[in-house]
């Protein structure tokens, strides 16, 4: 029984990481797509440069999913806080 709970914990803590990263992309890719309409005064320029916008969402999301479940891992396992603690 305590199995399970514990199974079924774990599983919420993960998505609740895996939403705060897409939220934190979500915004980062946001903030990015204002900085390059507001720099770009060109329309072709300005086009060009915002179909990266997905990308860089794309890759903002696997970078803070990465850095939450490197915590999550960390919390889990003290001896490693040495180690990450400098990363993020």
């Amino acid at each position: 029984m305590g199995l399970i709970t514990d199974k079924a914990h774990h599983r919420l803590w993960c998505n609740f990481h895996v939403k705060e990263a897409s939220i934190t992309a979500l915004v980062i890719s946001q903030l990015i797509g204002i900085f390059i309409y507001s720099q770009f005064s060109d329309y072709e320029k300005r086009n060009y440069y915002y179909y990266l916008i997905p990308v860089v969402f794309v890759i903002s999301t696997l970078i803070a999913l990465f850095g939450h479940l490197i915590r999550v891992r960390a919390l889990q396992y003290p001896f490693l806080i040495v180690n990450v603690s400098g990363l993020f």
